[in-house]
């Protein structure tokens, strides 16, 4: 059963996305079937705002200029919650990265406890980058300033 909490992030989820984390995306195509993506570009600068990025011809930015409504999954604890809130776009490309990455932030509207009754996480899911671990990490820290610094 969903619990609805507040209209911003609490504490934990605050924390948890002050570094990359696993995040569903949920957007919604133009014939208004929903579309769901995993991210990992995600930063909340504070707890209002969550701002993404994306390839910049990802359908996610197509769907997000059609429809602002987006729900973010994630994982935090022993639990899942439900971030709504609409989507902006506020560049389609960030300065000094070779391909064209955009960032999205979403104003948080509502966020719910949805995990179902009686049951809690045990292990939260856990990812790994299949390319050159250098490169990764260089592009994740480009990326994540961009995230933190853009104005």
């Amino acid at each position: 059963m969903a619990k609805d909490l507040i209209n911003e992030l609490p504490d934990s989820l605050y924390q948890n996305l002050q570094k990359f984390d696993l995040v569903l995306l949920s957007t919604i195509y133009e014939n208004k079937q929903p579309f769901v993506n995993a991210v990992s570009w995600v930063f909340a600068p504070t707890t209002k705002k969550i701002r993404f990025s994306v390839d910049s011809k990802s359908q996610i930015i197509t769907n997000i200029k059609a429809n602002q409504n987006v729900a973010l999954s994630m994982f935090s604890g022993e639990t899942i919650y439900s971030i709504n809130g609409k989507g902006n776009l506020l560049t389609e490309e960030i300065e000094g990265i070779p391909f064209k990455l955009a960032i999205v932030e979403v104003d948080v509207e509502s966020v719910h406890e949805v995990m179902f009754y009686g049951s809690k996480i045990s292990s939260p899911p856990e990812y790994q980058k299949t390319y050159n671990p250098a490169a990764a990490e260089k592009l994740d820290q480009q990326v994540l300033t961009a995230l933190k610094n853009y104005k």
